[in-house]
Order: C-alpha cells, then structure tokens, then sequence
C-alpha cells in the first residue's frame, strides 16, 4: 500500500494506517461502502470518527485475521502517547461507542439502500460487513422464506462473529407490536388475524444495564438521561468519590455492559412470536441507545428506572412514577391520583416485597408508534411483568378490566403489580391497580 492509495490486489501486509485511501478498487464494494459512510453527514462533522471508521476498516480488509488492540487505537488515531493505558483512560472506549451509534444512524437514514451494513461487534473494535437483511413476504396460503442471508462473499472480517453473546442475543427479535396486538385479540386465531390486519413496524428492544445499579449505588446518585447518553461515567466517579479505590472500583465497573437474565427472558418468551411474523426488530443495550430511538420507531423498555435510565423520558405522562429514595435505600412508585382504596406510596421491601409498571403509551412524537413499558422495583418485579404481558390468561384478565370487548384495541394504559418476592423461585403476582391512560 501506498501513502494514500489502495491497490487492487488485497495485501496482507499489517502496515499502520496513514491516510484513507482516495481511490477505491471498483471490485471492492466493502471499501466503497467505508467511503461513502465516511463522506455521509453524520461524520463529517466528526473528524474523530471518521478516522476511527477509516482505520479498522482498513485493517479489516487488509487483514481479516487481524485484531485491533485498545492501545493501537489510542496511539494510531488518537495521538495519544505511547504509554497510553485504556483501563485509565476510557477515550477508545466511549468513541467506539458513538462509532457503532453512527453507523446504525447512517444505514437507518442515508443507508438505508445498502446491500451491505458494516457493524462493528461488542467487545471488539474490529468491523464486520454482511449482507443487509431483507424483509420476509409472506402470501396468503404461503410459507414464509427469508429474503436474504449473510454472505460468505460480503463479509472477510464475519469469521467468530457469532461468538459473541450479545450478536446472538440480538438475532432474537422482539415486538412491541406484537404484544400490543395481542392484548386486544388474545385468541387461538393471533397468527391469522397478525397477518390479515397488522402492518409490521419496525421496533426497537432497550435492555437495563445491570452495571449502572452498582455504579449508582456507590456515587449515591441516579443518572439523567443526558448523562447517561453522554457516559459521564468517570467525571461522575471524580466528582462523587474521594476514595482513590472506590473510585477506580466504578471507573472499572462501566467499562463493562451487562443486561439481567429477566431481560433475556423477555427476547425468549416474545422472540417466537416475532420469528414467526418476520416483524423487524434490533435488540440493544440501554447504553447504546440514543434519543432518536424514541423519537420514530416503537420501543419496549425493560427494567427498574435505574438501570434503564430512558424511562425518565416517559414518567411525567404516567400516574404510577419510579422513585428511588438513595438514602434509605428504597425503590418505590409514587401514585398522582389515587383512587378510594390505592395507596399514596407503593414501596417494595428487599427480597420480600416489589411492584412492577407495565404500562402502553403513544411515542411523543407520533402516535401510529407505540412505546411499552416494563418496570419493576428490581430484577424479580420486572420478571413478573414479562410473565404477565406474555401469559394468555393474564392479557385476558386485562382486557376485561380495561373493557375491550372482541377485536377492540386496547387503549393506552398502565398497570401496577404486587409481586411476592422468594429466593430462587419465580415471582408471583397480583394486579393492585390501573389506569386508561388518555393522551
């Protein structure tokens, strides 16, 4: 390779990237993908990025066997010194973040006629390239066949990609649509009356971050959305803690992404039903999640307030609100307008006592979208509202309190559980309160 050119044989050579290469091979679709991402709007006003994109690109094509290391990346497109240390330094860390948060921009807008996507995988900086999936048709009196699949030919960096738990884990869709339409049929003939009278919408899956609770439990402090998605996660640390452990202890302990097994019950119990109606969905981790998600699309948010820090975007529409006394420490829901026989508070006892809010609402910028809610006092709690808004008697029990009757939809509502918490056994339930929610 060239200072700044690209042969048109491929070369193995692990050399260190200089410029973005001006001249893409015709036969390279891949690099002439990178090219176009990298002039597209979203990165151009991002310097950083757009070299960041350039580089491990490069390598990846260059070099498929290759491995992208957190201090090359420092050095190479950050200008940082040569003793740069990432577990002190989390600059790579959160640029790689924006970086994946781009590209899903850039292929939901501008890209959105790719063939190829590029993704770049958790827990690696190395990119892969993959035929973008299509739609699934499905005629009346007709099998359902996918429209594409991943192409040994699209791809020279997609090798161990499905390794990863959370690639896997994100090929299990879910709907928002799905379960919303199921509250107001709710019969043996779900699947005809899915295909006969629902148009499939596009839906996004936010996982809780299970990391975030024990963050907020030593800075004693709960998280804004803003500072969430701008991962202020070590300024915070800084700021909050004056002891030099305790503060390495949560610089250390966001590094790391991790979602609760009630969250991966949730994708089990509604990814049949997805599968079984090719309805598009991403599954992603709060932290990758950026206002835009909540903006145009439908969207099911899973897990209590303060591991999923985007469901304070919606309480102020809600009667029952999340609260979080830090100092107690107590997790409770606040009722705004209690009916005769409700309580003013509804708090959860640890290991004995929780609460969960499933709750329906319109996304706050277009109605035709929907957003649900699953939220409980903690892990067990929301546990039981994946139980309830996936259990065919519990959904019939809640049309009737709601009032649909036949193939009604179901209006805009919330929900609060009381759930019974035991050690190593599933929660049980019962309905203490609701609302028709009018909007």
């Amino acid at each position: 390779m060239g200072a700044t050119g690209m042969d048109c044989q491929p070369s193995k050579a692990k050399q260190p990237f200089l410029n973005p290469p001006p001249n893409p091979c015709p036969e390279d679709p891949p690099w002439a993908l990178v090219q176009r991402v990298a002039s597209s709007a979203g990165f151009q006003k991002s310097r950083r990025l757009r070299d960041f994109l350039l580089y491990v690109c490069e390598r990846a094509l260059r070099n498929p066997e290759s491995v992208v290391h957190e201090q090359e990346l420092g050095r190479a497109v950050f200008g940082k010194s040569s003793d740069f240390d990432g577990s002190q330094d989390t600059l790579v860390r959160v640029q790689a973040s924006q970086l994946r948060k781009r590209l899903q921009q850039y292929f939901a807008s501008e890209g959105t006629t790719e063939p190829i996507i590029i993704e770049i995988p958790k827990g690696s900086y190395m990119p892969i390239f993959r035929e973008r999936v299509l739609e699934t048709t499905v005629e009346p009196d007709s099998t359902p066949t996918t429209a594409s699949a991943t192409s040994p030919t699209a791809s020279t960096a997609t090798q161990g990609s499905f390794r990863n738990p959370l690639l896997l884990l994100s090929g299990i869709s879910v709907v928002l649509l799905v379960l919303c339409f199921w509250l107001w049929t709710a019969n043996q003939k779900l699947r005809q009356r899915l295909t006969a009278g629902l148009e499939p919408q596009h839906t996004y899956l936010v996982l809780s971050d299970s990391n975030l609770t024990l963050f907020q439990d030593l800075i004693k402090y709960q998280l804004t959305p803003t500072e969430y998605e701008t991962q202020q996660f070590p300024a915070l640390a800084d700021e909050r803690l004056h002891d030099p452990v305790s503060r390495d202890i949560a610089r250390r302990l966001m590094i790391r992404e991790y979602t609760s097994i009630t969250d991966a019950s949730l994708v089990h119990r509604i990814g049949v039903l997805n599968a079984l109606h090719q309805i598009p969905t991403d599954v992603i981790l709060a932290r990758d999640a950026s206002p835009r998600h909540f903006t145009s699309h439908n969207v099911i948010l899973i897990g209590p307030r303060r591991a999923n820090p985007w469901l304070a975007l919606f309480e102020d529409r809600l009667n029952f609100r999340s609260r979080f006394d830090e100092q107690a420490p107590v997790a409770y829901f606040e009722n705004q307008a209690p009916l005769p026989g409700e309580e003013r508070k509804y708090v959860a006892t640890w290991n004995t006592l929780g609460y969960c809010r499933i709750a329906y609402l319109p996304n706050s910028n277009d109605t035709t979208k929907g957003v649900l809610i699953i939220s409980g006092t903690e892990m067990g709690s929301s546990e039981a509202g994946v139980e309830f808004i996936t259990t065919e008697r519990w959904v019939r029990q809640l049309r009737t309190m709601l009032g649909v009757a036949g193939k009604q939809p179901a209006p805009y509502f919330e929900v609060l559980l009381r759930t019974h918490l035991v050690i190593s056994a599933a929660p049980s339930f019962e309905i203490v309160a609701y609302r028709v929610l009018k909007f």
